[in-house]
């Protein structure tokens, strides 16, 4: 298999810092996705490592981890879009006091 990479534009730290806030504030949409991407993650290694027994295995793993390149990179742009829409700090990917607080009063109604 010719030498593939994913170029992931978020660090495994950032997506599990997002997940660990979504938990915290209970605000799930993030943490989807975030889940998503390590999955994605998950199954290009997987991919990319596995042994090659015959031709056709190896076009199958290039053709899945061909796939995930492209899925990957536009379930990113929908992670930060929606960091952006919740007013995220996308210098620190802290989720914005003013979320926390909506989020723990909704919770607590």
């Amino acid at each position: 298999m010719r030498e593939l990479h994913l170029n992931p534009r978020f660090s495994d730290d950032i997506i599990f810092s997002i997940m660990e806030q979504s938990a915290v504030y209970v605000c799930a949409c993030p943490a989807q996705v975030c889940s998503q991407l390590i999955s994605q993650r998950e199954l290009f290694r997987y991919q990319i490592n596995c042994l090659n027994k015959t031709s056709i295995d190896a076009q199958v793993h290039e053709t899945i981890a061909q796939t995930l390149i492209k899925t990957h990179s536009d379930l990113e742009d929908c992670l930060e879009k929606v960091l952006v829409l919740e007013g995220w700090d996308l210098d620190t990917y802290q989720m914005p006091e003013d979320l926390q607080k909506r989020i723990l009063k909704a919770v607590n109604e």
